[in-house]
């Protein structure tokens, strides 16, 4: 294995490093912001489409916070399918896009960046923050589904 300390570490080297590593931490602000902005727009159209039935169970019963838990439990299964699949698709991108970015530069980067980056420990935890992103994209359409009045509801029908 490669040994960090051998690689020689020269300003401009340094300065790759922290280039690289602002440029990988931006794009995960926005992958983030558009991952919960999908799952809004998703619930969204969902709570639309499914107005009526949204309806007509709260008129036989349903509370506020049953249709909220409805919604965000469907959300919150599309979080899971996107944890589980995405966690090992993310992990094979990292590498692909740090061999990438060190083709870029003309040097390889030294194999030891691509080692031990992800703690085993932390895997089932990346999964969990694909359930919360989900979640956090599904809070306030289900919340407007559950507001919404059933009796104007059933009359546009």
């Amino acid at each position: 294995p490669e040994d960090l300390s051998v690689v020689p570490r020269t300003a401009s080297t340094l300065s790759v490093f922290a280039i690289l590593k602002d440029v990988l931490l931006v794009l995960t602000a926005i992958l983030w912001a558009v991952a919960i902005m999908g799952v809004f727009n998703m619930v969204l159209l969902t709570t639309r489409e499914r107005v009526h039935d949204i309806a007509v169970l709260k008129a036989l019963g349903m509370t506020p916070r049953q249709v909220i838990v409805m919604a965000c439990s469907a959300a919150g299964f599309i979080g899971l399918v996107g944890g589980v699949l995405g966690v090992p698709a993310g992990i094979w991108l990292h590498r692909f896009l740090l061999e990438v970015m060190g083709q870029a530069l003309g040097d390889p980067l030294p194999t030891l960046l691509f080692q031990h980056v992800f703690q085993p420990a932390t895997l089932p935890l990346l999964g969990v923050v694909g359930i919360l992103a989900a979640l956090l994209g599904a809070v306030f359409p289900a919340w407007g589904a559950a507001r919404h009045s059933v009796v104007t509801t059933l009359q546009a029908e």
